[in-house]
């Protein structure tokens, strides 16, 4: 982030997720940004209709800020377009999808976070590969893979390797139990004794999400290759139902999900 100690003004990198009403003519905008996480910023005469920054505050954009800042919040200034991911809102699909990438980064993002950067690229590749997707598959593992890397950010990363409980090996077991308290699968002795919530999983899905999470994002693995969309999608949902027990929040587009998948 470029500050101009002299007048307190500086540039940041950030990605708009949400926005909110503040007044007859101004907004909230609610942004990922790569320098600090997430940020609320007024955008400032933006409902009328001559306003200069009206098509820089439209979701799922990225955009160059330049703002200044304000008593409590800090006032959008002028703004240019990095990427707007374009065919996202071309796309009904691939719009709720987004929509649902972007709910989790509201969820598991905070200001001033130490891994902004990470975050913000995450997201960012995310969003230009489910805009340049031409298939349901390409669409699912992009969202597949930024589900298991943005948990593993946030330090909720899943262990498909071993027993999380007593750490024996279990690659040679055909169905596996997944503990939502311990992140990750548990042998069938542990499954005994273990109180807290497991799923069911097989050993095709196992490898499938942990070739996928030791991967690149842009990587091109054995996997993707043979991956069908029923595989795909029992993956989503299996981690769908994973971040949503770990987040303080409900998903508001999941009832659009389940209609389109």
């Amino acid at each position: 982030m470029l500050n101009d100690l002299k007048t307190k003004d500086y540039i940041e990198e950030a990605i708009n997720l949400k926005t909110y009403p503040l007044n007859e003519n101004d907004k909230i905008i609610l942004t990922y940004s790569k320098e600090t996480g997430l940020r609320r910023l007024v955008a400032k005469g933006v409902k009328k209709t001559k306003s200069k920054l009206a098509s820089y505050i439209e979701l799922l954009t990225a955009n160059k800020l330049f703002c200044k800042k304000g008593r409590t919040l800090d006032i959008i200034s002028q703004a240019s377009s990095i990427e707007s991911f374009k065919n996202i809102r071309k796309d009904v699909v691939k719009l709720i999808f987004s929509m649902y990438l972007s709910e989790i980064i509201i969820n598991f993002g905070v200001e001033k976070d130490p891994n902004s950067s990470e975050v913000y690229n995450l997201f960012y590749n995310a969003l230009a590969k489910i805009a340049s997707s031409r298939t349901k598959i390409e669409l699912y593992l992009a969202i597949i893979r930024f589900q298991l890397k943005i948990m593993e950010i946030s330090g909720f990363a899943l262990n498909f390797y071993c027993c999380t409980n007593c750490g024996k090996l279990i690659e040679k077991e055909d169905i596996f139990y997944f503990s939502y308290n311990q992140n990750g699968i548990i042998c069938n002795n542990c499954k005994i004794t273990n109180l807290s919530k497991t799923m069911v999983i097989n050993r095709k899905i196992v490898k499938f999400l942990d070739t996928l999470k030791k991967s690149e994002f842009d990587e091109n693995t054995y996997y993707d290759k043979m991956a069908n969309e029923k595989l795909c999608k029992n993956c989503f949902l299996f981690l769908y139902k994973y971040i949503e027990f770990y987040s303080s929040r409900n998903f508001k587009t999941i009832q659009t999900l389940e209609e389109i998948l």
